[in-house]
């Protein structure tokens, strides 16, 4: 299963990250811990929580995200990473922007 989502570039791209990984942290069935707790700190990551040092937190939710893959119990858990990889490898000055802010 898989989805595909166009945008132009007048939406925030960190902002579509952040409800994508909401809607995985809603979905997440609760029963292991890597994904209950790892959707809902990258989702928090992602809303502005976290450090403000643009280093430690990208360190921070690229470890969230490793122990997720590696760990988790179901599909759902081992994607959910693949938001804010994809977010850092590729919109790397709109994570700055909003984590410096």
């Amino acid at each position: 299963a898989g989805g595909i989502m166009a945008f132009d570039d007048r939406r925030d791209i960190v902002d579509i990250a952040r409800q994508a990984m909401a809607f995985f942290a809603e979905e997440s069935c609760g029963k292991c811990f890597p994904c209950r707790i790892g959707t809902q700190r990258l989702t928090e990551r992602l809303d502005g929580g976290g450090p403000a040092d643009l280093a430690t937190w990208r360190a921070e939710v690229e470890d969230i995200g490793d122990v997720m893959k590696s760990t988790s119990a179901c599909g759902l858990g081992m994607a959910a990473p693949f938001i804010t990889d994809s977010l850092l490898k590729y919109f790397p000055d709109q994570v700055a922007q909003r984590v410096c802010a």
